[in-house]
């Protein structure tokens, strides 16, 4: 997989699967059935194909225009949660925004007071998808953090800190 070092001022067009290791200033699209990897921030305007994932490791501050894809996060979720479409999967222990406030999500669902440095644990296989109907965070057995676990891992942590 191709791999971008370093921060990215332009929107970022994905045709093929890649890896960005910096700050996505300007947003990106990502094409149909292509898989996005990011270690660090998103900003700007994102577009997600069909069946396509964009799994971050850092701050998703970014406006989703369009979502037939997959939008997993471990880290902070700045954008308010009611305002992302689609499918959107959050690692236990991220910072999330929602309704205003930005709370700790547990892994049952709960967004609590942070209260410490958040722990994010990319292989626990268990994902927490935002369900807009009842906007309550559903947890759901999922590996796709485990994707994101060799970018933000230090190599003397095995479990997959963040």
């Amino acid at each position: 997989m191709k791999t971008i070092h370093g921060d990215v001022g332009t929107p970022l067009h994905v045709g093929e699967d890649l890896t960005v290791r910096g700050t996505l200033r300007a947003g990106a699209v990502v094409a149909d059935g292509c898989l996005l990897l990011v270690h660090g921030n998103l900003r700007g305007i994102v577009t997600l194909g069909h069946r396509s994932l964009l799994a971050l490791g850092g701050t998703f501050g970014a406006y989703l225009d369009d979502n037939r894809g997959t939008l997993a996060v471990a880290g902070v979720v700045a954008t308010p949660v009611e305002t992302i479409p689609g499918t959107l999967l959050v690692a236990p222990n991220s910072a999330v925004t929602v309704a205003g406030r930005t709370g700790q999500l547990g892994a049952d669902g709960v967004v609590r007071r942070i209260e410490d440095v958040l722990d994010i644990r990319l292989t626990s296989g268990v994902a927490l998808r935002w369900d807009s109907a009842s906007t309550t965070f559903v947890p759901q057995p999922s590996d796709v953090f485990d994707r994101l676990a060799h970018l933000v891992r230090p190599a003397d942590d095995p479990e997959g800190g963040a």
